[in-house]
């Protein structure tokens, strides 16, 4: 009930990525929606809140210095982690 799509676009200096020894972090922050009634909202508050994440990543470079070998590339090193749980991170705090 009141899903909600974002669509974001940023692009990442080779320089930035380099810097960040080749890693992108993504932060996922999940709310109630603030229209949702307090039945709804009690219903909502302990269960787990299923999401989709869709990446879109294109070489930003002049035509002449594309290499075409982008996916491969990262198809070849991709590795997904979770880092932290919001439990992990309410225990912490």
């Amino acid at each position: 009930m009141l899903s909600n799509t974002q669509r974001i676009n940023f692009s990442i200096s080779k320089k930035v990525l380099i810097e960040e020894d080749c890693v992108l972090k993504i932060v996922v922050n999940a709310k109630l929606h603030k229209l949702l009634n307090a039945l709804d909202k009690s219903k909502l508050k302990d269960r787990k809140i299923t999401f989709s994440i869709v990446f879109t990543i294109e070489e930003n470079t002049q035509i002449k210095n594309r290499t075409g070998r982008l996916y491969d590339e990262l198809t070849a090193i991709n590795t997904l982690e979770l880092l932290n749980t919001i439990e992990d991170m309410e225990a912490e705090a």
